[in-house]
């Protein structure tokens, strides 16, 4: 179990991820330890266009196995990115 919190001052739950465990420190949980300059907090389920959009940008999680519908913890900076880059509120670029 992480000790770190979320933003409601909880634990952090398990995220899990596949295809191999997510986090900075492969926990299964989207802690931010001092190392993580990344800041990789942010739990999502990723989309193709996300994963296509992360490639766009030299960052291609396909080749550690991911693709759309995995759970990965994101740095906060490339959601943000996709955020910003979004066409509409359902875009798909920004996961969930």
């Amino acid at each position: 179990m992480s000790k770190s919190l979320n933003v409601f001052k909880a634990p952090l739950a398990y995220f899990g991820g596949t295809p191999q465990t997510t986090g900075f420190l492969r926990n299964g949980y989207c802690d931010v330890p001092p190392a993580d300059h990344g800041n990789h907090a942010v739990a999502a389920e990723v989309t193709e266009e996300f994963l296509n959009f992360s490639a766009s940008r030299g960052n291609d999680l396909r080749s550690i196995g991911l693709k759309g519908g995995c759970k990965w913890c994101l740095c906060v900076s490339r959601w943000r990115e996709a955020f910003d880059a979004r066409k509409g509120d359902d875009d798909a670029v920004v996961p969930r």
